[in-house]
């Protein structure tokens, strides 16, 4: 009998000794994610003071109720003092959560590095100052026509009539493809990032696609995850790196609290469109606002990442409608067309046609995942 090789056998041991490591540590990392969750649950969102008050009592906007729609029932039931009373402490609540990533600075100290950078280069004007990079991003913001001619009404027609054919047929090439491991591409496909670059991600969850990008590329980096037991894990991980910010937003087109519940493995498919009533606020920011307020215009973001269960709508029609869309390189997103989102099939293809005219697909599996990049750049 033909005694087996000494060295294939030891490279099956060893093999499988990593697999065993890989799946021990990665198994570690999501109970520990799942201890945190259990620890803040008690001490979640819902005892954040902007509801406490007259929370159990009061019909408010953010509320859900199955016979009306949110904004009817804030005409309604809410006076205009109580409305503007709301809308203040909304906006106090949302500038208390983008204050808490400055650490005591005036601005965001991953940014300022970024743009003294631009600045060494010549990208950005000397006499530029950090603090007012906001107001004047704000001042060169124009409005994009959004009317569609009739080829972009005869394209979003096609798009619509094979929707869901192409999300069936592009979920299992994107998810399934390489053996699952196509939908990496999300991450490795973004080797124009390096240590000068400047990138923003909307739906940083636990962290398994930041920990990843961050590592490949090392770039300045902003993480917005809305959940704040998430947030918590994010600013655990990222610890010490100084390229790294996380803020305890989510991105919109208005500024709003929401009730949402936490749902899905590791709260991954939690979302501000389900039609349960929540329990936990999260907090929406508008995306020009947000963007600009950093400045985003006066220099050009490299990457716009988004995963976050439906937002992506409202952040794509709210950047279409203005010029900001121009001063972002790259837009990545997920397409969750089967949350409960409004008309998402003709959104999605009303997006396409608009985002078109300045940008173009570099991979894409539609209704699933995909990347545009802005035509003038390879």
């Amino acid at each position: 009998m033909r005694k087996p090789r000494t060295g294939f056998i030891l490279i099956g041991i060893t093999a499988a000794l990593c697999l065993t490591i890989f799946v021990y540590f990665d198994k570690r990392e999501r109970n520990l994610v799942n201890m945190i969750l259990r620890q803040n649950h008690a001490a979640s969102d819902t005892h954040d003071p902007i509801f406490v008050d007259k929370m159990r009592n009061t019909n408010i906007k953010y509320s859900r109720d199955e016979n009306m729609d949110d904004e009817e029932k804030w005409n309604n039931d809410q006076s205009a003092s109580e409305k503007y009373s709301r809308n203040v402490l909304v906006d106090k609540g949302i500038q208390l959560k983008l204050q808490l990533p400055l650490k005591g600075q005036t601005f965001n100290p991953v940014v300022r590095g970024f743009v003294e950078q631009l600045k060494r280069k010549g990208e950005v004007a000397k006499d530029v100052e950090i603090e007012n990079i906001g107001p004047y991003a704000k001042s060169h913001l124009q409005l994009r026509d959004t009317d569609l001619n009739a080829k972009e009404l005869k394209n979003i027609k096609n798009c619509k009539a094979t929707s869901k054919q192409d999300y069936q047929k592009n979920y299992g090439a994107f998810f399934g493809g390489d053996h699952g491991r196509l939908q990496n591409i999300r991450r490795t496909h973004h080797t124009y990032l390096d240590e000068t670059k400047f990138m923003i991600e909307v739906g940083g969850n636990w962290g398994w696609d930041a920990g990843n990008f961050s590592k490949l590329y090392n770039m300045n980096y902003l993480i917005l995850e809305p959940l704040t037991p998430y947030t918590d894990i994010l600013e655990k991980k990222f610890a010490g790196n100084e390229k790294v910010s996380i803020y305890n937003v989510g991105l919109g087109s208005d500024n709003e609290v929401v009730m949402v519940n936490l749902e899905g493995n590791n709260a991954c498919a939690t979302t501000k469109f389900s039609k349960k009533n929540g329990t936990v606020p999260i907090y929406i920011v508008n995306a020009i606002d947000f963007l600009t307020d950093l400045g985003v215009g006066v220099y050009e973001l490299d990457l716009l990442t988004m995963n976050c269960e439906g937002c992506e709508f409202e952040v794509l029609e709210t950047l279409v409608k203005s010029n900001l869309i121009e001063r972002i390189r790259n837009i990545q997103w997920a397409t969750h067309t089967q949350v409960s989102i409004p008309n998402p099939w003709e959104r999605y293809c009303r997006i396409h046609e608009l985002l078109k005219r300045t940008h173009r697909p570099t991979y894409q599996y539609k209704f699933n995942w995909e990347s545009w990049r802005r035509k003038d750049i390879k």
